[in-house]
């Protein structure tokens, strides 16, 4: 992912923006966190993303078409739209070729020669073919320890040389190790590689001869370096091994162990058996408010207790959020007072303000012969059952905690809700909306903001004008409010118009650039709150504005920014907006 963007912007030194297309396919979503956790990286770039999870293929094509060579484009996956329709790789990529007017970085050796440009792709086959070299040696009779090691990915950077001829790229700028397709050869490219096969086998045979000739001293002296070179082998072979079994951020047992592990139970026969599963409550929207560093922190925090509790046990990180505890020997009675031990630490743990939450589940062998899975489906539908009890108060709390962290980043954002809640709440009223939308309203406007968790305090409190890159921060916070709504089913409504909050009704807003009435009405009422508010009220950068200017800003932005009828509605009871926007009493 890394070495792919910074391969586009070295090959397109103008670009400005990286944009992601990507599904809701669980591949596509887990690449989507590495192509977020690269934007610390590239702090001068801005990333995007055209998600099918919230846009139909025709939507996202058009977006996409929209975009000029001032961006890049990487395509993670697109296998399925927001509207449930699926598509075969190469339907989903002749579309998006179609429309496209800058190349189509891609991860995966698939697809190359179809018209993508390429990029660090991973090669499937390149890395089988490598396992299964270093099993048939090892079981030709080679030592395990004098196996080679692989000290680097066999990933390679692959181009298409008739793409990057095509939106004339400069060549140049590749690394020497790049591998072009669809390029033409002269004769000697054509043979380079057997040419320098031979030249090798020479150096090899020269080198050979040198060696028989090199006295008994010199040989004794490699035979000592081959010895340290041995052992070298043996630690490095030690550590792969480590790494192959254990989980990189937590030092537990990772999938791999456990699979392993869990096979080998089904045949031990072994007498109380337990397994015990634990889940990380809101997870993801810890990680969407508060960052990754965070989100690990959560992790790690709920391996240790687990390793507390559980000392002679194994304990595995088997997924994102999700830990297993394999205990054998232990009686029920005591699996379920080791539980209870682990919610009591957990809860006394604080992690950006919010107090670490799990869901547990547990399952015993009924005999020896009843599989390690079954045990283990059972303990997933008894954690699942705790987390659909913990879950909705564990995310309500979670952004309880978020908005009281904003308020406490910056006092004028708590007053600004409130007075956008209370305007839009007037506005829809005027409207004649029924109770029920009313309400809805009320509410986005009071979260509109919630997004700006992740904005720096020194860019909400910056007196002077926002440089470019600040006010690109800025505009992420209607995308981040939306993920971290969308998680609690109470407030999916909700999340919607907080997304939407920004565009403008001429389509020239942010984040997604919709107009006229492809913007809920909801959105479009709280932007014109919004504006009110911000126009009348003292600002770090700036006093407030006179009345008659916020007035002329409502009126001449009509059909511009602002949508004709919430404008409409607003005009004749501007005196009371104002009333409301400038009251020093508490909202």
């Amino acid at each position: 992912m890394k070495e792919t963007i910074q391969l586009a912007t070295e090959l397109n030194p103008s670009a400005s923006r990286v944009v992601a297309i990507v599904d809701v396919t669980p591949t596509g979503r887990a690449v989507l966190e590495m192509f977020y956790d690269e934007e610390r990286e590239y702090t001068s770039l801005d990333f995007a993303t055209l998600d099918l999870s919230m846009l139909s293929m025709e939507e996202m094509l058009v977006e996409l078409e929209g975009l000029d060579d001032t961006t890049v484009v990487l395509l993670i996956s697109a296998y399925r739209d927001h509207e449930g329709t699926s598509y075969e790789f190469s339907e989903g990529l002749d579309k998006i070729l179609e429309v496209s007017h800058t190349p189509i970085y891609h991860l995966y050796e698939h697809g190359l020669g179809d018209g993508l440009l390429g990029g660090k792709v991973i090669s499937h086959r390149i890395q089988g073919q490598m396992a299964a070299n270093m099993a048939l040696a090892y079981f030709s009779g080679v030592p395990f320890e004098s196996l080679a090691v692989i000290d680097e990915s066999p990933n390679v950077v692959v181009i298409d040389h008739t793409v990057l001829k095509r939106y004339g790229l400069n060549q140049g700028a590749l690394p020497d190790d790049v591998v072009l397709i669809n390029e033409d050869l002269s004769v000697f490219e054509q043979n380079q590689k057997l040419i320098i096969l031979i030249s090798a086998i020479l150096v090899v045979f020269l080198f050979i001869i040198f060696l028989l000739s090199w006295n008994l001293k010199s040989r004794s002296k490699l035979q000592k370096q081959a010895l340290r070179n041995s052992d070298k082998l043996k630690k490095v072979n030690e550590k792969l091994e480590f790494t192959s079994y254990h989980d990189y951020l937590t030092g537990l047992y990772n999938r791999n162990y456990y699979e392993e592990r869990m096979s080998a139970l089904d045949l031990s026969g072994d007498p109380y058996l337990s397994i015990v599963l634990v889940d990380v409550n809101g997870l993801k929207l810890i990680n969407d408010a508060f960052g990754h560093l965070a989100g690990d922190k959560s992790l790690i925090e709920t391996a240790r207790v687990l390793s507390k509790v559980f000392p002679t046990s194994e304990v595995a990180r088997i997924g994102g959020d999700e830990f297993t505890v394999i205990s054998i020997g232990l009686m029920e009675e005591e699996v379920l007072k080791r539980m209870k031990k682990v919610r009591k630490l957990t809860e006394t743990i604080h992690i950006e303000g919010i107090t670490l939450s799990v869901s547990i589940g547990y399952s015993m062998k009924a005999n020896q012969y009843m599989p390690a899975r079954e045990l283990f489906t059972e303990a997933e539908d008894w954690m699942y059952r705790e987390k659909l009890n913990q879950v909705p108060s564990n995310r309500s709390s979670i952004i309880e905690t978020i908005i009281t962290t904003i308020n406490q980043k910056d006092v004028y954002s708590e007053i600004h809700s409130k007075k956008v809640s209370l305007l839009a709440e007037k506005i829809a009223k005027y409207m004649g909306l029924e109770e029920r939308v009313v309400n809805e309203i009320r509410t986005a406007g009071l979260l509109h903001d919630i997004g700006k968790i992740i904005v720096p305090i020194e860019i909400l409190k910056k007196e002077g004008p926002l440089t470019r890159a600040e006010y690109n921060e800025i505009k992420k916070h209607p995308e981040i409010g939306y993920r971290i709504l969308n998680s609690v089913s109470e407030l999916r409504k909700i999340s919607e118009y907080v997304f939407s909050h920004h565009e403008r009704y001429d389509g020239k807003g942010y984040p997604r650039g919709v107009k006229g009435l492809e913007i809920p009405l909801q959105a479009r009422i709280i932007s014109v709150a919004d504006s009110i508010d911000a126009m009348l009220s003292d600002r770090l950068y700036r006093a407030k504005l006179p009345k008659d200017v916020c007035f002329a800003e409502i009126r001449n932005n009509r059909g511009a920014q602002f949508c004709p009828e919430v404008v409409d509605a607003t005009i004749p009871h501007f005196n009371e907006l104002y009333e409301i926007a400038t009251s020093k009493k508490e909202v």
